[in-house]
């Protein structure tokens, strides 16, 4: 068995029949990722083991809900990675690191780059307006296994979609690593409602990069939740292409015990009329920390925009740790734009007048917290996804 090293990266490239343009984009990709020091990274979140010492997960278990066969006949594609790379080759040319994220972006993308032999493809033909959730839960990785999963959804013009991805810790003991990179498409006047849920385990490392690129009049409805892991960094950014594109990003952040979670979501308005918002909330204790950083650009030509970021934290003891760090980059001078932050402890007197209902301070806190995040999840537009987000929630909620 071999570890993360060039030659397991030829070994794998040929063990997936890849076309020749693959195998070159991962070589290059390692490439980058052996001159790249992590210093060099924007927001540089070392990790705590040697992540080349990790062997290459070649299956990892997952679900994905199945695709209904009037849909595969209007040109709908869901296809897991190693199938997207026999079947749709000159698709994934087209969107795999080329116009979304880049490989030399960070020397963790690089190396996913290098690696990705997991994930999927959802594709959708312009006008379809889809009822039914596309479902995705992905688990972690066995002992000192490396996982790398790739996911590229592309919406149509005018078409709508719901999208609903689990990331499910492995529970084992043994450090692992997950790296997970999301590229989205929205074409002219696409919609898609996306959620991602991360309930990474005790001893699984974990790494993400999502990006989404708007056209013209496109929506994006984003919410995260994100919980555990003793090491974790989460890159989300929305991109703003054309005009009238709109994004509402909305994320709700747990830290417990000794875990580390760097979390940070960027908006970048990049032409005129865009609209968009962050949310993030946060709740942390015992000797956790979560860090946050909300960022929104609005470029020159993003002449009369609007955007706003805002970042709640609550920390349930003295020990724990919450930082949010909101950032305004504005190169126009008609546009509407803001921050707030905000970290505070549980209020006192809420506390004290449940207990005098009849709970006690575990049940107390429990309520409280549910409340704290309770606009986050009405911002998401399906019942159905609300109700899987707060009973995602509710498991984590427990340890309150």
């Amino acid at each position: 068995m071999q570890y993360l090293t060039l030659s397991k990266l030829k070994s794998e490239s040929q063990r997936l029949k890849e076309p020749k343009w693959l195998k070159n984009k991962r070589l290059y990709a390692w490439e980058q990722f052996k001159k790249r020091d992590y210093s060099k990274d924007k927001h540089h979140f070392d990790p705590e083991f040697p992540l080349q010492k990790m062997h290459l997960a070649e299956i990892a278990r997952s679900q994905l809900s199945p695709l209904a066969k009037n849909l595969e006949q209007k040109g709908v594609i869901w296809k897991n990675f190693p199938q997207t790379i026999r079947e749709h080759p000159e698709l994934l040319k087209e969107y795999f690191f080329t116009k979304c994220v880049q490989i030399q972006e960070e020397k963790l993308i690089a190396l996913h780059a290098a690696f990705v032999n997991q994930g999927l493809m959802l594709f959708v033909p312009k006008n379809l307006s889809l009822t039914i959730p596309f479902d995705t839960k992905f688990f972690g990785g066995a002992k000192n296994k490396a996982v790398f999963r790739h996911f590229l959804l592309i919406i149509g013009e005018n078409s709508k979609v719901d999208f609903f991805h689990e990331s499910q810790s492995s529970q084992q003991r043994e450090k692992c690593y997950t790296s997970e990179v999301m590229e989205v498409y929205l074409k002219p006047k696409a919609s898609l409602n996306l959620v991602n849920i991360q309930n990474i385990g005790k001893t699984e490392h974990y790494f993400i990069k999502a990006r989404a690129l708007l056209e013209k009049e496109s929506k994006l409805n984003w919410t995260v939740l994100t919980k555990g892991a003793p090491l974790k960094k989460s890159l989300f950014d929305t991109v703003l292409l054309k005009e009238k594109a709109e994004s509402k990003n909305q994320a709700i952040l747990l830290g417990q015990k000794e875990e580390k979670i760097d979390f940070s979501f960027q908006q970048d308005n990049r032409s005129r009329n865009t609209k968009g918002s962050l949310l993030i909330k946060g709740i942390v204790q015992d000797q956790a920390h979560v860090m946050i950083r909300g960022l929104v650009k609005i470029r020159p030509k993003a002449q009369n925009s609007n955007a706003y970021f805002t970042g709640r934290g609550l920390i349930l003891n003295e020990k724990a740790r919450f930082n949010i760090i909101p950032s305004l980059e504005i190169e126009a001078n008609d546009v509407q734009a803001g921050h707030a932050a905000s970290v505070s402890q549980i209020n006192e007197e809420e506390l004290f007048y449940l207990k005098s209902r009849g709970l006690n301070e575990k049940q107390a806190s429990q309520m409280i917290s549910e409340g704290f995040f309770q606009d986050v999840i009405n911002c998401n537009p399906n019942r159905r996804i609300q109700k899987k987000i707060t009973n995602s929630l509710n498991k984590s909620l427990t340890y309150v």
